[in-house]
């Protein structure tokens, strides 16, 4: 499904421009940077460019998070949950315990790590 997913990616977010009356400025400052960076089940996570902003992750989900998940149905059929992740949270330090991926955080654990001795608890901030 990852792959599809990224096939249709630019038609995705090309759609987002056209019907949902993004700006010019809006769709070049937060929607052309986000790639698809994992897909678990119905779960797709986007990495978003936060620009270093504090707090942006709530505006970016708060206007694109809904309408993204009606595009990706509508493109490829999958009805999905979009979760939000950072650079971020992807850049901390590995946990010396884990043994299945090299980043164990808590706010993308399902997504990084699957180890039974993590002992983390899967948590999703959606």
């Amino acid at each position: 499904m990852i792959d599809r997913l990224k096939e249709n990616w630019d038609a995705i977010k090309d759609t987002l421009k056209e019907n949902y009356d993004i700006s010019k400025v809006s769709y070049d400052t937060w929607i052309v940077p986000m790639e698809i960076h994992n897909v678990d089940n119905d779960q797709v996570y986007i990495l978003a460019d936060t620009k270093g902003i504090p707090n942006i992750l709530d505006y970016i989900k708060k206007k694109y998070k809904q309408i993204l998940e009606i595009v990706i149905e509508e493109k490829i059929g999958l009805h999905c949950n979009v979760i939000f992740v950072t650079s971020e949270d992807l850049a901390v330090q590995a946990d010396p315990h884990c043994r299945s991926f090299k980043h164990c955080n808590p706010r993308v654990k399902l997504l990084l790590c699957c180890c039974d001795e993590c002992q983390l608890k899967p948590t999703l901030y959606i």
